[in-house]
């Protein structure tokens, strides 16, 4: 793990018969290398279904406005490379102060205000501010009513 991206790096070749780009656009479905292992993890809830896991990777990606993945081969494995850590993707360019803002309210949607104040040991009314701006820029919204309303990541 990075700042700014995740390495995600697995022994073995992709089948010979897949094509990474036609798996990722969800033309093509994946092969396990296991068959009893897939269906362990089938019957543990583990797995929604066989051969679509990378293609709702790559959805959950764009749905988040994140840079494209990177996947290739080397050193005789598959490496993924997930973009848009803390200082890229979803941040824009946003000071940090604000890209925690952001990532608090990424990892608990519907937070209010109050609470993003505690948890970062920061006066509310700069919060506030600080929502405002990132509300008016396009990277959060505000759902429900004043009381029980919440913000949520675009």
């Amino acid at each position: 793990m990075f700042k700014d991206k995740i390495i995600i790096w697995n022994p073995g070749r992709i089948p010979e018969e897949l094509d990474i780009k036609k798996l990722v656009l969800g033309e093509e479905k994946s092969i396990p290398k296991n068959i009893k292992i897939a269906e362990i993890f089938k019957e543990a809830g583990y797995m929604e279904r066989y051969g679509s896991g990378i293609r709702r990777a790559f959805e959950e990606i764009k749905k988040h406005k994140l840079p494209p993945a990177n996947i290739s081969e080397i050193a005789g494995g598959f490496n993924v490379v997930l973009y848009g850590g803390l200082s890229g993707g979803l941040s824009g360019g946003l000071s940090g102060g604000l890209i925690e803002i952001v990532n608090i309210i990424k990892l608990n949607e519907g937070i209010k205000a109050k609470e993003i104040s505690e948890r970062l040991n920061r006066p509310i009314d700069t919060v506030d501010k600080q929502i405002n701006g990132l509300i008016k820029k396009g990277f959060i919204i505000r759902k429900g009513s004043k009381k029980t309303g919440g913000y949520y990541v675009k």
